[in-house]
C-alpha cells in the first residue's frame, strides 16, 4: 500500500514512459466510460432521477479531483525523470512530448535524486 500512494499521490521517485503512457490511457478510458454513462431508462422528473443525477454528480467531482491531482503528480515524476524541471508541465505541447517520448536521465539528473526504476 505504501509504494501505491508514493506512486499516485506523492512528488518522490521516478516514472517511466510505459507506466506514464498507461496511465494516460486508462483514465481517458475511464474518464470516457463515466461519462457516457445513460441514465434514460429512470424517467425524468422522478425523485429517483434527480437522487440518482446528484449522487452521480459528487462522486464524478470526487474522483475527478483525485485524478487530476493523480495526473499532476505523475506528471511531474515523469518530467523530472527526463531530467527537466516540474514548472515544465505548464507548457502542455512541450510536457506531453517530454513525457511521452523523451527517456530518462539517470547521471546527472539533477531533479530525482534515487533511482528506483529503469526506464524502457
Amino acid at each position: 500500500m505504501n509504494k501505491f500512494i508514493q506512486f499516485f499521490f506523492t512528488t518522490k521517485g521516478r516514472v517511466t514512459r510505459t507506466q506514464w503512457w498507461l496511465l494516460l490511457i486508462s483514465s481517458n478510458i475511464f474518464l470516457w466510460f463515466t461519462l457516457s454513462i445513460d441514465e434514460s431508462d429512470i424517467p425524468e422528473g422522478s425523485l429517483l432521477f434527480y437522487i440518482f443525477a446528484l449522487l452521480f454528480l459528487i462522486i464524478l467531482m470526487l474522483f475527478l479531483i483525485i485524478l487530476m491531482w493523480v495526473a499532476v503528480v505523475v506528471e511531474i515524476k515523469r518530467i523530472r525523470d527526463a531530467g527537466y524541471s516540474a514548472w515544465f508541465i505548464l507548457l502542455p505541447i512541450f510536457d506531453i512530448i517530454v513525457a511521452g517520448f523523451f527517456k530518462s536521465v539517470h547521471e546527472n539528473n539533477k531533479y530525482v535524486r534515487e533511482d528506483t526504476t529503469e526506464d524502457k
